[in-house]
């Protein structure tokens, strides 16, 4: 795999027209791993601006998304074409600007990497999509047609089925579990999570992977007893709230649900950051030692960071990743919701 500088390297041409440097890019926005999709190509913009060189990005292949996401509205807000306002003059110095700018490996997440020096137009590409998304999504349905739909035997509620839901709940929840439970970016413990739910909340999702992601990989015995347990804890906290797990949904309107929700609470997950980044409401994002600590510092004031040095001061740990698999679910689970110290 080619990667860090040789990774842009091989993108950069010269123009027949002007002789002016620009970076083309291959670009892959299919929806199986979306996030990490987004964030190289991100990555790859950033590259462009730090480089001084124009971004050109084609398809690499035709759109690979089901669910019906390939006439999908949120990606009129993506561009394809990016002038440089001030482009370097010469092959030879977009090369050693790449050098010395571009040093990603792939899915960067740490300080210094491209994608901090596009973050306006990062979340200015979000918003634009959510709202392009939902709008398009809502046009023309009829009032009772416009709330969340739940799939029974997937979905995990205990309200009636036909019960209308509003499209976007008071609070959403990342709750990724599927390699995030052993050895990955690690859990939420329940305490966390409940910690940061208004008590007036009415209308609270729980987004989590489809079943299909999980199915005979490590998480799946564990999955749902996790994601009841979550549930039935938040209901007992927040009396009267309706809560429901999705398992699996339209991608893009799972997007919309992160960045309008009055309160969003993520997982450590791209799928979650970048809509979050978009908001302007409350929002919780997880994150360990050194990663994003001062890139998103001014982003707004209500993106709160949950981070692992936090655990040390208040004696309750945020989230874990040191579970492995010989753990059985109901000693995850005890750990969860305790919140102690690992």
């Amino acid at each position: 795999m080619v990667t860090g500088p040789a990774l842009f390297h091989r993108n950069v041409f010269q123009m027949n027209s002007n002789g002016l440097p620009i970076i083309y890019w291959r670009i892959d926005l299919s929806t199986e791993a979306i996030g990490n999709n987004f964030g190289t190509y991100f990555d790859a913009i950033g590259c462009a601006e730090l480089a001084g060189l124009h971004f050109v990005g084609v398809l690499g292949h035709p759109l690979r998304l089901g669910n019906g996401e390939g006439n999908e509205p949120f990606f009129n807000a993506v561009p394809f074409i990016i002038p440089h306002p001030n482009p370097v003059k010469d092959h030879a110095t977009a090369l050693t600007n790449i050098e010395k700018k571009c040093t990603c490996n792939r899915y960067c997440s740490r300080e210094g990497q491209p994608w901090e020096a596009i973050i306006p137009q990062i979340r200015h590409i979000f918003a634009k999509g959510m709202y392009l998304h939902l709008s398009t999504r809502r046009h023309g349905l009829l009032p009772e047609e416009r709330g969340m739909l739940l799939n029974p035997g997937v979905d995990i509620y205990s309200v009636n089925s036909h019960q209308f839901l509003p499209l976007i709940p008071d609070v959403a929840i990342h709750y990724r579990c599927s390699d995030n439970t052993f050895g990955g970016m690690g859990l939420l413990s329940f305490k966390t999570v409940i910690d940061r739910i208004p008590p007036e909340a009415k209308y609270i999702y729980i987004f989590t992977e489809a079943i299909e992601r999980v199915k005979n990989e490590l998480m799946e015995p564990h999955a749902e007893t996790i994601l009841k347990t979550l549930k039935k804890d938040i209901e007992t906290a927040i009396k009267g709230a309706v809560v429901v797990v999705k398992r699996g949904s339209h991608l893009f309107t799972t997007f919309s649900q992160f960045g309008f929700a009055n309160v969003t609470i993520c997982s450590p997950s791209t799928f979650c950051l970048y809509p979050a980044m978009a908001r302007t409401k409350t929002t919780y994002f997880p994150i360990g030692s050194g990663v994003y600590i001062n890139t998103f510092k001014d982003i707004h004031p209500t993106f709160h960071f949950l981070r692992f040095e936090e655990s040390e001061h208040n004696n309750n740990q945020l989230f874990y990743n040191q579970f492995t698999s010989t753990w059985t679910t109901e000693a995850i689970i005890k750990v969860l919701r305790t919140g102690l110290p690992f």
